[in-house]
């Protein structure tokens, strides 16, 4: 194996500056992380009837109806007695959220218990991110504290994380097995607990797989003095990893993948999904400017060091999955998506190790550390440039996070459900988390998450546009003669892309139109499961349009 020394410094000034002022803005870093936490957490809140609620994004809110469904002793289930369907891909990150509900907490303060353990999973991250960047480039302490910098205002990763996603542990996981990793190579020892660690991870969210192979094959190629224990734990812990999780899927649900892969991986032509993963990838990566990522790749030659070369691989591997799977369902808003985020600090620790060591060089160190502040200042501007014309007032926290909007509507549109359906009122909905949360009542899936038959389908496709710009993974399964004609709910909020034809056939002879709060509700002439007196009133009241704002206080 080839013997990894740490990464000379060019002067020693940047190795001798003052361990004091360095832990001082360590200090300063970690406490206006806290705040800003705190703050992004209470913008995601609101006010209704006087009580605040706390709502996570609606995704996280469809793992957060299983959990509660499984905390209430009705089974991992999204419909209590329903089918049994798996609607979500984070089986461990639900099992926490289960035990959540195990709580004495209020029903509309649950989610803060889970948002609080997000911003300590990133405060966790931020510390493993700075023992990171120290691991790698020693000799730069400038590195290590840009790196700090980077990761805690980081928008996407604050936004993904404390809105309820697994996106912060998973960051935590991947940038921890990443710092064991290191170490490995550094000491030129073998360490089962990276192994461990993305494992565990796994278990959290199933595409963490490819960070598992990228980083098992790196090691593979790496540590050959300990090739024989590396494929064994490897590949131990891969099969537990995924075996566990596939004999219990299979077990439980009947089906050796989650109903999501079939929603937003088949009925569609993968060289067109693969297309729009890659126009995705390069959106974000010219709107952000995020061309420094390139040099990276160049130092990795520079300094054919492996450590350097471990993160590269990783971060690079989980961008292909990016676009292997054709993005996300929320790239337009900018910045990255789920699945890049959680490999974005790793990005950020070989990005300012290379400007630290750039400007460390002999000759016209003055300037070169003048111009390299300016470009690290750029780059952190760019890195945050999300949702485009809003990003400073999205970053600043101006405006309730990002995709939470939607969440004050859902919550009063279930109260409303409450109040003027009866328990046995099914409701079919397009948002499955939040308003199918709060409206304890038996819900249809529109867009197919939690519907086998749905996620089955083929992807409708509109034939006057291009397959690769019209991909939009998670919203393109629907039928109505199936969810409204077949399965009949007593009530039908809003609706997806509804043609005149699909309107005249399903809802006009049997619904009618209620707007309530700028909603449309279409409730089934004549149910025994509608209170029609209540309907009137509160459909009788003053609508109100939902606005991104600052919450109510």
């Amino acid at each position: 194996m080839r013997s990894v020394q740490p990464i000379p410094p060019v002067s020693s000034e940047a190795a001798n500056s003052a361990p004091g002022a360095a832990r001082l803005i360590r200090g300063l870093i970690f406490g206006a992380f806290l705040l800003y936490a705190a703050r992004l957490i209470y913008l995601s809140s609101f006010v209704i009837e006087e009580v605040r609620y706390f709502v996570l994004f609606d995704d996280a809110m469809i793992s957060m109806r299983f959990a509660r469904n499984l905390a209430s002793g009705y089974g991992l289930v999204w419909n209590p007695g329903g089918e049994r369907i798996e609607g979500y891909t984070n089986l461990l990150w639900t099992l926490y959220m289960a035990g959540a509900h195990l709580l004495p907490v209020s029903l509309e303060k649950v989610s803060l218990v889970i948002q609080v353990t997000c911003a300590l999973c990133l405060l966790g991250n931020l510390w493993t991110a700075g023992r990171l960047s120290r691991a790698v480039f020693p000799a730069y302490p400038v590195a290590e504290l840009s790196t700090l910098l980077f990761v805690a205002f980081f928008y996407p990763l604050n936004k993904w994380s404390m809105t309820g996603m697994e996106v912060g542990p998973l960051a935590w996981i991947v940038t921890g097995s990443m710092l064991l990793a290191v170490r490995g190579l550094t000491e030129q020892r073998f360490s089962p607990w990276p192994y461990v660690l993305l494992g565990v991870g796994i278990l959290v969210r199933l595409d963490v797989t490819v960070v598992f192979l990228a980083m098992w094959m790196v090691l593979l190629i790496q540590m050959r003095e300990f090739r024989l224990r590396t494929v064994v734990w490897g590949l131990a812990m891969l099969i537990l990893a995924l075996g566990s999780q596939t004999l219990f899927r299979w077990m439980y649900y009947g089906d050796l993948l989650p109903n999501t892969y079939y929603l937003k991986m088949t009925g569609f032509p993968p060289v067109y999904r693969i297309a729009h993963g890659a126009m995705v990838f390069a959106r974000f990566a010219t709107e952000m400017l995020w061309f420094p990522l390139l040099i990276p790749a160049f130092a990795a030659l520079w300094w054919r060091d492996s450590r350097v070369a471990l993160l590269l691989a990783v971060f690079w591997a989980q961008c292909s999955y990016s676009v292997y799977v054709g993005g996300d369902a929320w790239d337009k808003a900018g910045g990255t998506n789920r699945f890049i985020t959680i490999v974005m600090p790793l990005a950020f620790v070989l990005w300012t190790g290379t400007m630290a060591r750039w400007m460390a060089q002999p000759g016209q160190q003055r300037g070169r550390q003048v111009l390299g502040t300016l470009i690290l200042a750029l780059t952190f501007g760019t890195s945050n440039r999300v949702h485009i014309h809003d990003a400073p007032l999205d970053w600043l926290l101006w405006y309730r996070p990002q995709h939470t909007d939607g969440n004050q509507p859902s919550v009063q549109a279930a109260l409303d459900l409450k109040a003027f359906t009866e328990p046995k009122a099914k409701i079919a909905v397009i948002w499955a988390g939040a308003l199918p949360y709060f409206a304890d009542r038996e819900c249809i899936d529109v867009l197919g998450k939690c519907d086998r038959k749905i996620a089955h389908m083929p992807m409708r496709t509109d034939p006057t546009r291009s397959l690769a710009e019209q991909f939009y993974p998670g919203h393109m399964k629907w039928d109505y003669s199936w969810s409204i004609g077949e399965l009949k709910p007593d009530v039908a909020i809003n609706y997806w892309a509804l043609t005149p034809e699909e309107r005249a056939a399903n809802f006009t002879p049997y619904y009618d139109e209620y707007k309530i709060h700028s909603l449309s509700f279409y409730v089934r002439k004549g149910s025994p499961n509608i209170r029609w007196d209540v309907l009137k009133e509160i459909a009788d009241k003053p609508r109100r349009r939902a606005v991104r704002q600052m919450p109510e206080g």
